[in-house]
């Protein structure tokens, strides 16, 4: 699959400086800005008193499996993934999100743990992303193949989206259009309440290898084994399937588009201010607004500027 890595973003450190760029062409200026105002955004959340709602387990540098050296999956691990009703971790959705990065040029495939705190990289190019939706559910994302400001949901739940995903999809993608258009896909459902992380990760995989997921139907049985198999051999492959018969004439089983404002590009959250010049709605932290600041002619800092 022909497509582009995804270029690293810097922080930038002095949010004034470049503020402009949003009305500019310099889309990697504007994209350094809005991360290193989401960055402050989300500093400013941890460090308050209200205590942060992920429920996905958080581990350290050290609990990663070791994929790349020559040992196999420890045996705690390794009995999660082959339990029928063991619910994979992030370590076990990173650790085959981190082969799949090194096999295939594409974008994504971040550690899952960064959604907690919206601190994922703004990604420019196509890419492939599992996401966790703070409700001990696993989905998978994508926008290979699609416009701009469009992204593809693989549920095997069929969920709608929690709160937690629109932001971190929205952490994912910088746009300025007003919205963001969230396709969710026919997949296969999962057939019990513990395989959703299973079926992520195959549909990441499929994925990355052109398959058809709306035509795909996995052998359930052997999901798991392939898993261990892959993470074993350090080596992702496409998860044993049939074809399915899709009832839907079209791939697509429903639709949402997410309002994103503010010069963050994130969803609306809370009590929103309202630019008198150029009538877009900013977050209050974003403008660093103060209650005696607000009137019917507050400007936003760009158009302050003009």
């Amino acid at each position: 699959m022909k497509t582009c890595k995804v270029t690293s973003i810097r922080q930038v450190t002095l949010m004034d400086k470049v503020y402009y760029l949003m009305t500019a062409s310099d889309l990697d200026a504007l994209c350094e800005w809005i991360y290193d105002t989401r960055k402050e955004w989300n500093e400013t959340k941890t460090n308050s008193s209200t205590p942060l709602k992920c429920k996905a387990t958080v581990h350290s540098e050290s609990d990663k499996l070791n994929t790349t050296s020559g040992h196999l999956l420890d045996r705690e691990k390794r009995e999660v993934i082959l339990s029928s009703t063991g619910w994979l971790d992030d370590v076990i959705i990173n650790a085959a999100q981190d082969l799949l990065k090194e096999q295939f040029e594409i974008s994504g495939f971040q550690n899952t743990t960064l959604g907690c705190n919206l601190s994922f990289d703004i990604l420019r190019s196509e890419f492939v992303q599992i996401l966790h939706n703070g409700k001990y559910h696993w989905l998978t994302t994508s926008t290979v193949g699609l416009p701009a400001a469009t992204v593809n949901v693989y549920d095997s739940l069929n969920q709608s989206l929690s709160q937690s995903t629109v932001n971190q999809i929205c952490a994912l993608i910088l746009t300025r259009n007003q919205t963001i258009d969230v396709r969710f896909i026919d997949v296969e459902p999962q057939t019990n309440s513990s395989d959703c992380g299973v079926y992520a990760i195959a549909f990441a995989t499929s994925l990355c290898f052109c398959e058809d997921i709306s035509s795909i139907q996995y052998c359930v049985s052997k999901m798991r084994t392939h898993l261990v198999s892959c993470l074993e051999k350090r080596q992702m492959a496409p998860f044993p399937s049939i074809q399915r018969k899709s009832t839907l004439s079209h791939s697509i089983v429903a639709q949402q588009l997410i309002p994103v404002s503010c010069s963050c590009r994130m969803p609306p959250a809370g009590r929103m201010i309202q630019c008198s010049h150029c009538k877009e709605q900013f977050h209050k932290k974003c403008e660093r607004v103060t209650r005696n600041e607000l009137s019917s002619s507050w400007q936003c800092r760009l158009c302050a500027k003009k």
